[in-house]
């Protein structure tokens, strides 16, 4: 199997996660003995070390966004006290923007001492 090829499909998946090709020269990790695949699976192992990985808060849900922004809207329309009390205290359980359903985000609603969303209410 020729390298340019392989090269060029590996570039591509690393875009598509993210990843910018530029940050090391993929032609020289590609070997021509090797299939795509067991080159692939080398430069993921490469990679971990190269690019850390970052947690992100991010959801592609529409859904969970929208609750998220909601749950934002409803803290800000309590009152100082209100406010400063539950920032103050860290709940038991705590939903991040990617966790935030409909059935958590209608708990957090009703109960909003007894459960935190993160970066809404959370102390942390």
């Amino acid at each position: 199997m020729n390298k340019k090829l392989p090269v060029i499909k590996i570039k591509q998946a690393l875009k598509k996660r993210g990843i910018e090709p530029d940050i090391f020269d993929v032609y020289s990790y590609v070997d021509s003995t090797l299939s795509l695949n067991e080159n692939w699976n080398n430069i993921k192992q490469d990679l971990q070390f190269i690019v850390p990985k970052v947690r992100t808060n991010r959801t592609k849900s529409i859904n969970k966004t929208n609750n998220f922004l909601k749950a934002q809207n409803i803290f800000n329309n309590f009152s100082k006290r209100k406010k400063l009390m539950d920032s103050n205290k860290q709940a038991r359980t705590t939903f991040e923007m990617s966790d935030l359903n409909n059935k958590n985000f209608k708990k957090w609603k009703k109960h909003p001492n007894k459960y935190d969303v993160m970066g809404v209410d959370s102390k942390y």
